[in-house]
């Protein structure tokens, strides 16, 4: 995905230098993964308030993947971050650090439907 967005950014002429395609593919992964990071961590910390609820807590985690995505998309005029890359990011944040911040009793709910 980010070298389709560098090479449509090529095709396009506003970047003629190898430096400056470097450097905004180096900003599209940059903010991209901060996105994705910053809202698992509001994920995390929102679950955690949750009182046992298996339906709160599956919840809570498809509207963070869909927010994460919006918000990422909608900033790439400002910091060229990528959705994409966001989403990816989060994926494999939450799965590093969900497993302990869960409870028992809904892990297994989380299990059948992811």
């Amino acid at each position: 995905m980010v070298f389709l967005l560098i090479s449509i950014q090529i095709s396009r002429g506003q970047y003629d230098d190898i430096a400056n395609i470097v450097k905004y593919g180096f900003s599209i992964l940059i903010f991209g993964i901060l996105m994705g990071v910053f809202v698992g961590i509001l994920t995390i910390y929102w679950m955690k308030m949750m009182n046992n609820s298996n339906t709160l807590t599956i919840n809570v985690m498809i509207v963070s993947t869909y927010l994460t995505y919006f918000i990422s998309e909608n900033l790439y005029q400002f910091f060229y971050s990528n959705g994409l890359v966001s989403v990816i990011t989060l994926g494999v944040f939450m799965s590093a650090f969900t497993r302990t911040k869960v409870r028992s009793e809904s892990e297994y709910s989380i299990e059948v439907f992811w």
